[in-house]
Order: structure tokens, then sequence, then C-alpha cells
């Protein structure tokens, strides 16, 4: 994390995830510039680590890799200095939310996580069980503050609002000094061509 402790004040950094549950790689460009390379695809759980962009009013567009069809143009404003995270959602159309981080290391052999839900209308329980310790979250389409965890095992129970019986269980060892966001998004599975529960896990 230590290339993301400063921006130069002439400079925004921008991040995307991709947490569509439908299609396939993304272009992302901001006043016509694609900011990924080629080699990033940008496919749905995918994150695209931060870029330089200027700040000011900036026109951000996602487009289809294959053939170029945008999905989504938006003016946005960004201020010098400052860190952006773009979450993609949505599994008709493109949705998406927007943060302006304030990163703080952690200290030594602690984790700082948020988690995002990307599951389109629907609200997610999270039950976060860490040693001896047992915590509940339920959060809509959101992004939540950083929170400090240890460097034990973290097991997530995951599910839609009152589907507690179709939980899915994520294993998460945190290392010394991480920042991460923990993604939960509606993806589609190629297998059974349904739509379920995912995660990833963003490493700052």
């Amino acid at each position: 994390m230590n290339e993301y402790n400063d921006v130069p004040s002439e400079f925004a950094a921008l991040s995307v995830f991709n947490g569509l549950g439908f299609g396939a790689g993304l272009d992302f460009s901001v006043d016509n510039k694609r900011i990924n390379q080629g080699n990033e695809q940008l496919q749905p759980g995918e994150f695209l680590s931060f870029k330089t962009i200027f700040p000011g009013n900036r026109t951000i567009e996602i487009s289809t890799k294959a053939n170029g069809t945008v999905l989504l143009s938006k003016a946005m404003e960004f201020k010098g200095s400052n860190f952006y995270s773009v979450f993609l959602y949505g599994r008709t159309f493109v949705k998406y939310l927007v943060t302006q981080d304030d990163f703080v290391v952690p200290k030594d052999r602690m984790a700082s996580l948020r988690f995002a839900n990307l599951a389109e209308g629907k609200k997610v329980d999270i039950q976060i069980k860490q040693g001896n310790t047992l915590q509940k979250l339920s959060i809509g389409n959101e992004v939540t503050k950083f929170q400090d965890f240890s460097m034990e095992v973290m097991e997530l129970q995951v599910s839609f609002q009152g589907e507690t019986e179709k939980a899915k269980t994520i294993s998460i060892t945190p290392s010394s000094q991480m920042l991460g966001t923990i993604c939960i998004y509606e993806g589609l599975v190629v297998q059974t061509n349904q739509h379920d529960l995912l995660h990833s896990v963003i490493k700052y």
C-alpha cells in the first residue's frame, strides 16, 4: 500500500472493481482516454488498481472490450490529491458506487478491511467469526467504513437477507497491515448459467 500513501496535488487517483452480473471484459475510459492497459481485461470479479487522472469534472465511460459498446457514460468531479474507488454492479444495466478513500495503514499485526455489497437491490447479511468474537452486519448496496481486525482467520457466513440457510462460507486470513475491501457481488456462474453470490478480496 506504500505507493498509495500520497497523490500529487495536480492528480487524483482512480480504481475500478467490476462486480457486474453480466458480460465479460471492460474498458474504462476517462475523457475518451482508456486507463486500463491491454492486458488488464477487467473481467467480472477483477480489480483495476489505482491510475492517476487529472482532477476536475471528467467523463467516465464503461464499454465492452469485445465490441466497444458503451454501457455507461457519466460526468464526475474529482479533486486533486484524493483516491477514488468505483464499484460497478448490476444484473442487466451498469450501476455504480463511488467512494472517496482515506487510506490509513493499520498497526503492525492488524488489518483494516471494509465490505462492499454489490448485489443489486438486495441486502446482504454477513456474520464474521474471528476467534471468540462474533460480529453481524446487514448492508444494502453500499461500501462500509474500514474496520480493524486481527490476523486471526476470519470465517464469514454471507447470505441474502433472510436466507441464512443458503449462506456461503468464506475464509480469509488477514496479513499484517493489510488494507482491503471484501466485495460481495452477484455473478453469473458459467457452469449453471445462474446468478450466485460470489466474492473477491481487493488488497491495496
